[in-house]
């Protein structure tokens, strides 16, 4: 095909020069022999003979090339896509799952499949993030997916992604072991950086946030491994958490299994009830004050 097209490219050329009027022009100087009327430009004649027969041969093999070429040009613009690779190492979504849910698009035009379509499909997969479809010459579609990171669960339908977006897997019960987290609806984002916050501050002391609430209240309550409760309140929350971490730092004698719950909702300390028996009042032996 590349040749026929460069071989119309000439035969064209030869038509354009051949319908132009042709002229020649003497090199030598008139003013030499001084014989203006033979050497002044005389115009040719034109060879309409020839010009009519590189025309009509010129438009017979542009004819008889395309006929030759018609099949595979007719191949080549009715590719079909018949294959889906994917690019990305998978950890949640399933590539069966995926090569299965993209088989609607297997038989589709190579040049007239819309890629936007198939990117669409692929992210309705609760699991995809984003995803990116290349198509590749001359069957093949190209995939990139970019998976959720779950980070926490979210009441018992949602798990929570590193922005603090909700998204709803088919097995969310298989993530019992990441923290718990809930609260108001459309505070997701405020309660994950509360627990990225309260988790870092916690770790120092040696202990595990398991679970975060925001109350309808605006008030926060901790959970740690071992079930203890920490009841933080509204304000100052991030303040109130690092004296009960540094508090518990330097208690020797007591473990978290033996708290049950502790209370900050003080402006200058802190109660702590033990599992043994709760605490009606504030004492030095059952509660612990620091300033």
């Amino acid at each position: 095909m590349i040749l026929c097209f460069l071989f119309c490219q000439i035969v064209w050329s030869f038509i354009v020069r051949a319908f132009k009027d042709q002229r020649i022009t003497s090199s030598l100087d008139k003013k030499s022999f001084g014989l203006n009327s033979f050497f002044c430009r005389q115009p040719l004649r034109k060879k309409a003979w020839l010009r009519t027969s590189v025309l009509i041969a010129s438009i017979v093999i542009c004819i008889t090339g395309f006929g030759f070429y018609y099949k595979d040009f007719s191949r080549l613009i009715s590719r079909s896509i018949t294959l889906v690779e994917i690019g990305t190492k998978l950890v949640h979504v399933s590539e069966l799952d995926v090569k299965a849910s993209l088989r609607s698009f297997l038989g589709k035009n190579f040049f007239t499949l819309d890629v936007e379509t198939v990117k669409n499909r692929l992210e309705e997969n609760p699991w995809v993030s984003a995803a990116t479809v290349t198509r590749v010459w001359p069957d093949t579609l190209f995939l990139e997916l970019e998976e959720e990171l779950p980070i926490a669960r979210w009441g018992s339908q949602y798990l929570v992604n590193q922005y603090g977006e909700l998204f709803s897997p088919n097995n969310v019960e298989d993530f019992t072991n990441l923290p718990s987290l809930s609260g108001i609806a459309g505070e997701e984002r405020v309660v994950m950086r509360q627990y990225r916050s309260l988790s870092h501050i916690l770790s120092n002391a040696e202990l595990k946030l398991t679970g975060l609430r925001l109350d309808t209240r605006g008030g926060w309550v901790l959970s740690l491994s071992g079930g203890a409760s920490i009841f933080a309140g509204r304000n100052e929350v991030l303040e109130k958490v690092q004296r009960f971490a540094d508090f518990y730092s330097h208690q020797r004698g007591l473990g978290l299994a033996q708290i049950k719950t502790v209370d900050l909702r003080y402006s200058n300390g802190l109660a702590i009830q033990k599992r043994a028996a709760p605490l009606d009042s504030l004492t030095a032996n059952e509660l612990a004050i620091t300033n």
